[in-house]
């Protein structure tokens, strides 16, 4: 009888729990999965691309959902057992609330070992591939974006006019720029050619230009001045083009626990490595806050 009533507080748990998980992943996604249409819909970036985005920010919000999904499903579960008077007739049949208790505490461990691994795997492989998935996205549209005889302002304070495309799209002949992100200032570029240059270490994208001419206006000044170059690079602002996505440098939340561990022992030194330390805790504290969940919800 034992086994049987084990097996039916589990599933009793295991319902709400995934109800949870759902609906609460679905809320903290929401905006971002506003965001990733938008990128397919305006911006022409391919589904499958989207998808792969996708799931790299999902352990990121899944590392917080499950305890919080654990914590709905004991007090569903538990709420709805004392209510239809289950409890009582569980502790009549001789079951004590240690014996009631041990499946509510199987499936926290569980949930406790699930959320460990995302936290110090998942989501330190999801934020550093994110981020490199995030730039070939934006070193795509920089290129593709790009086409013959059109007008493109697809970075914001920037127009582009480009003549000729040679293949495979980042040999750009007679260019013609309309700079106008420098308040109080206009620019108006002029080259005979130029080629798209990608930088992997800053994870940036420049325009470099060749034999051209720099026609500066300012509106505290009558006239413009005119300045002639061999070379002459125009950064591309890559999370503009994909919506205000961020390409930040590494950060502790992309590191590996090993990696992690070893920079808060280099600092020991006395540099600052409260950003590492904090997101040490962090992997450990929130899988943590499973167990604790389930120790609250229960009574």
């Amino acid at each position: 009888m034992g086994r049987t009533l084990h097996r039916y507080v589990f599933l009793q748990i295991l319902a709400p729990f995934a109800a949870g998980l759902a609906l609460f992943t679905f809320i903290l996604l929401i905006a971002r999965i506003m965001k990733l249409v938008e990128m397919v819909v305006n911006r022409g970036v391919p589904a499958l691309e989207i998808l792969r985005v996708f799931s790299y920010i999902l352990p990121a919000f899944l590392e917080v959902t499950v305890p919080m999904a654990l914590l709905l499903a004991c007090l569903l579960a538990c709420g709805r057992l004392s209510a239809d008077s289950e409890i009582t007739a569980m502790k009549a049949a001789g079951l004590s609330l240690y014996q009631i208790g041990a499946p509510i505490a199987a499936f926290a461990g569980i949930v406790f070992v699930l959320s460990l691994f995302l936290s110090l795997y998942a989501r330190p492989w999801g934020n550093s591939a994110l981020k490199t998935a995030i730039f070939d996205l934006a070193r795509t549209r920089a290129t593709v974006g790009l086409k013959e005889h059109v007008f493109n302002d697809e970075f914001k304070g920037l127009v582009i006019y480009v003549e000729k495309i040679e293949p495979p799209g980042s040999n750009l002949r007679r260019i013609l720029i309309s700079d106008r992100r420098q308040a109080g200032e206009e620019n108006t570029v002029a080259a005979k050619r130029g080629v798209l240059v990608t930088h992997e270490d800053t994870r940036s994208v420049n325009l470099r230009l060749f034999d051209g001419v720099i026609f500066t206006s300012r509106n505290s000044e009558q006239g413009y001045h005119k300045t002639d170059f061999n070379t002459y690079d125009v950064n591309l602002n890559l999370s503009e083009a994909l919506g205000q996505m961020e390409t930040r440098e590494r950060e502790p939340s992309e590191m590996p626990l090993r990696e992690l561990v070893g920079a808060v022992a280099e600092r020991q030194d006395g540099a600052d490595a409260r950003a590492e330390r904090v997101e040490l805790a962090r992997r450990f504290s929130i899988p943590f806050a499973a167990l604790v969940f389930a120790v609250i919800g229960v009574p």
